[in-house]
């Protein structure tokens, strides 16, 4: 009895829980600059942890930040995703955050490595900010993110309305709308908003009322369903 030789060596196979398809050649879909946002992320290829293209922070001056999110309906499991910084240490930070809540930060010259956080079923909010203070500029000034991996989808959000038009009635508007589509829920309501200034219904059109006569108002519509809102 004995141990007979090895056979011929295989093809390589490198492991990997992250997704070396991300990103898919353009900004995924579903992932958007949020309010507030001074440049978009876009599609780069100076650098990569996997594939050919990564995503990376925009173009900010001092005191700005480039965000990117994604908003969906997610089963429990984990999200993964490597990440590079090149910045001014401890000032310029690429940060993570689940639900408005922060995950983790880091700056200085980061090499390519890859980072994990649980996520907890439901409507979850991923979003990567890229921050500058207020002065210095160090190293290529950015932060990029690839191999992003996310748990599976357990429904589909709303989508928003597409708007139509106000029309101005006494101290009021009239919003008109086209429904987006309900996602996998149920339709709770739609959601008028004219400067801050909410009304609720279940069709178009929303009347907004309490307006300042003589204020010029620009409006837009959400739509709630049981799943959760449209972005």
């Amino acid at each position: 009895i004995g141990v007979g030789p090895w056979s011929l060596q295989s093809n390589s196979a490198t492991p990997s829980s992250l997704n070396d398809n991300f990103p898919p050649g353009s900004i995924p879909t579903g992932w958007v600059q949020p309010a507030g946002s001074n440049a978009p992320w876009i599609v780069a290829t100076d650098t990569t942890y996997s594939g050919a293209q990564s995503l990376k922070s925009g173009f900010v001056e001092n005191a700005q930040k480039s965000d990117i999110a994604y908003t969906a309906v997610f089963s429990s499991g984990t999200v993964s995703f490597a990440r590079r910084v090149s910045s001014e240490g401890n000032y310029d930070l690429l940060s993570f955050y689940i639900d408005g809540v922060l995950q983790g930060s880091w700056s200085g010259e980061v090499v390519w490595s890859t980072v994990s956080y649980p996520l907890t079923a439901g409507v979850r909010t991923l979003l990567w900010r890229y921050v500058k203070d207020s002065s210095v500029s160090v190293g290529s000034d950015a932060a990029w993110i690839d191999s992003v991996s996310l748990p599976a989808l357990s429904g589909a959000l709303p989508s928003a309305p597409t708007i139509g038009t106000a029309l101005a009635g006494n101290a009021s508007a009239s919003v008109t709308f086209t429904p987006g589509t309900i996602g996998s829920g149920t339709l709770v309501n739609y959601t008028a908003d004219c400067g801050g200034v909410t009304a609720t219904g279940s069709a178009s059109p929303i009347t907004v009322t309490s307006l300042t006569i003589g204020t010029s108002y620009t409006c837009k519509v959400k739509t709630t369903s049981s799943i959760g809102t449209s972005a």
